[in-house]
């Protein structure tokens, strides 16, 4: 579709203006409300102008897919979520060492979200993904026919989103992107941004119901200081191999679902995705060095209030 390149660029800089336009480090319902109508104006508006330049089947465009798909989707996104909290944790703790600690904003810890939980979730699992949705699973998926380049880019678009929206800062780029690749396959297969949808919200929603499970099985107090578990331990490989097998299941499952007999023609690829790329790490390393600045100006000590964010007890 026309003009699906600037959007994506110009959405870069629009959620990077919502990211800098929260300036208070609180949790409260306001702050909730004011991101999450700041993060959909900022992908909504691109995405419903390439539609409407494109004069597109809004019926077409938003058809459900195969419920047995959108299933899938979210299976697919549950059972990646261990690798990407791996991935975060491994990336995570490389940063620690080589610039200092990094505490997220209130808005993403635990400790804040029961004051705000019903709007919290709404927020998370339901209309940013669906706002993503409109633009990343459905305008951008539409560039690409190639399977496996067209994930890869829009992986790596979801993936800076991580470190500019979801609070995980530059870790985030994995395992958002992690789970950006796994949505764009899905997506990408069934034609749907509904697929896509499904292993956003699925993803986010075991972000908020499940991290302290998560926390209690591969993580352990040490000094008053919580630190993971071995990367290779039992722990976490048991969680890496159960999640992986279900995840290619499911995805392998939805496959014989889309396939055809006859593929459709390859649509021109986008001469210019190298500039979506580029402006997605332009505005990412905005955030991505104010991270680094963060961490080098605070007290090694402040990692040790991390334990006090995933009580034991």
């Amino acid at each position: 579709m026309k003009n699906t390149s600037w959007a994506l660029g110009a959405a870069a800089f629009l959620l990077l203006g919502s990211r800098l336009a929260l300036s208070d480090d609180s949790a409260d319902n306001t702050v909730v409300i004011t991101r999450m109508a700041l993060v959909m104006g900022a992908t909504l508006i691109p995405a419903f102008f390439v539609l409407w330049r494109n004069q597109i089947n809004w019926r077409e465009f938003f058809a459900a897919p195969d419920p047995i798909v959108v299933v899938l989707s979210g299976v697919a996104g549950l059972a990646i979520w261990p690798a990407a909290w791996w991935l975060m944790s491994i990336i995570n703790d490389a940063l620690n060492d080589l610039f200092g600690p990094f505490t997220a904003q209130a808005l993403f810890l635990p400790a804040a979200w029961d004051d705000t939980w019903t709007l919290y979730v709404l927020s998370e699992v339901v209309f940013i993904p669906l706002a993503l949705a409109v633009l990343i699973w459905g305008v951008a998926q539409r560039q690409w026919s190639r399977l496996w380049v067209g994930s890869l880019i829009l992986g790596g678009v979801f993936g800076f989103i991580g470190i500019m929206v979801f609070g995980q800062g530059i870790a985030g780029f994995f395992g958002y992107g992690l789970c950006g690749v796994i949505a764009a396959v899905v997506s990408l297969r069934s034609k749907s941004l509904w697929a896509g949808f499904a292993t956003h919200a699925t993803f986010m929603y075991a972000n908020l119901s499940l991290n302290d499970e998560l926390t209690k099985q591969v993580y352990e107090v040490v000094n008053n200081t919580l630190e993971p578990k071995p990367y290779l331990g039992q722990e976490w490989l048991t969680l890496l191999l159960v999640g992986g097998f279900v995840c290619l299941i499911a995805l392998q499952i939805l496959r014989f679902r889309t396939e055809v007999d006859t593929p459709p023609p390859e649509s021109p690829q986008p001469k210019n995705a190298w500039l979506v790329l580029l402006a997605f790490v332009i505005a990412a390393s905005v955030v991505g060095y104010d991270e680094i600045r963060e961490r080098a100006d605070r007290e090694p000590l402040q990692a040790d209030l991390q334990a006090a964010q995933y009580p034991y007890e």
